[in-house]
C-alpha cells in the first residue's frame, strides 16, 4: 500500500496514500511512472518547482541527476517503503555533477534544495557535504548498496509490463526464426529493434529549452528591476547624504552663533575701561 507521505518533510501527501499503487494521467513530470505510481500531480509540481531554479545554471548533467533523483519519489516500490533509498553509485553521481553549484537549507523543512532567487546567502554542494551519502541525507533520502535481492532506487526507468502470451509468442518465433536460418546455412538472425529515445526524454529536452529561454527572460527581467532598484536606491542615499551635510553645516553655523553671542557682553563691556 502507498504510504501517506514520501518520508521528507515538506513533501506533499500521495493522493493514493492508503492504496494500493496504480495509474496516473496528472504527472506533470517523471511519466515514465504514470503506468504505476503512488505520486500524482502534487509530487511532480513539487519536483518541477526545485528543477525551475537549476535551469538557470549551464551544468545540465547536475539538473538532470537532481530530476532523476527526485523521480525515486514515483517508483511504486519506495512509495510503499518510504524514504527512497537511493543506491550509493546514483547518490555519487549527483555529488559529482552538482558539486560547485549552490545549494540552501530550507528555512521550513531544513532539507537541502537548490538556490533560489530570493536567497541571499547560499553556498556550494561541496561546503555542504562531502560525499554522496551525506548529501542524499540532507535532502531526506537514505543511501544503499545494490546487492544480490537488495533493492535501492538507481534511476533506472521502470520495466514495461508485456502480457505473457505474448512475450513467448515473440520468443518463440525469434527462436523458430533462428532455427530455420541454421538449418539451411543462411546464417541469419533476427535483429533487435532499434533503440528510440523515449517521448518524454524528448519532451523534457525541448521543454528544457524553451524553460532556458524563458528564464532567461525572467532573469533580464529580474536584473533590470534589480539594477532599477540599486538606481533608486543610490538616489536616495546621496539625497539623505546632502540634507545630512547640511545639518552638519546648519550645526556648524549655530554652534559659531552661539559662540559669538557668548563673547558679545564681555567684549562690550571691555570697551569703556
Amino acid at each position: 500500500m502507498c504510504e501517506r507521505d514520501p518520508g521528507m518533510p515538506g513533501w506533499p501527501d500521495y493522493p493514493r496514500g492508503g492504496q494500493e499503487p496504480g495509474a496516473a494521467n496528472d504527472l506533470t513530470f517523471c511519466k515514465d511512472w504514470s503506468q504505476r505510481t503512488c505520486c500524482g500531480r502534487p509530487q511532480t509540481d513539487f519536483i518541477r518547482g526545485q528543477l525551475y531554479h537549476l535551469l538557470q545554471v549551464q551544468n545540465t548533467d547536475c539538473r538532470d541527476l537532481w530530476a532523476t533523483v527526485g523521480c525515486s519519489v514515483c517508483d511504486p516500490l519506495w512509495g510503499t517503503a518510504t524514504p527512497p533509498l537511493l543506491c550509493a553509485s546514483l547518490a555519487n553521481r549527483l555529488y559529482a555533477a552538482c558539486r560547485e553549484e549552490f545549494f540552501i537549507g530550507d528555512d521550513q523543512t531544513s532539507l537541502l534544495i537548490p538556490c533560489r532567487e530570493r536567497d541571499a546567502v547560499c553556498s556550494r554542494l561541496g561546503d555542504w557535504a562531502s560525499g554522496g551519502a551525506e548529501m542524499a541525507g540532507l535532502m531526506g533520502f537514505r543511501v544503499g548498496e545494490l546487492r544480490g535481492t537488495e533493492e535501492c532506487y538507481s534511476g533506472a526507468p521502470p520495466r514495461r509490463a508485456v502480457q505473457k502470451g505474448q512475450t513467448d509468442k515473440g520468443r518463440g518465433s525469434r527462436d523458430k526464426n533462428k532455427r530455420k536460418g541454421e538449418k539451411h546455412g543462411t546464417g541469419e538472425k533476427t535483429e533487435e529493434p532499434n533503440y528510440k529515445p523515449k517521448p518524454e526524454v524528448v519532451a523534457v529536452t525541448a521543454a528544457a529549452g524553451l524553460g532556458v529561454i524563458l528564464v532567461l527572460y525572467l532573469i533580464q527581467n529580474q536584473m533590470k528591476r534589480y539594477w532599477e532598484e540599486q538606481r533608486r536606491v543610490a538616489t536616495i542615499r546621496a539625497i539623505l547624504e546632502k540634507r545630512k551635510e547640511e545639518v552638519e553645516a546648519r550645526k556648524r553655523l549655530q554652534e559659531q552663533y552661539t559662540a559669538a553671542a557668548a563673547s558679545s557682553p564681555a567684549d562690550t563691556n571691555a570697551e569703556p575701561q
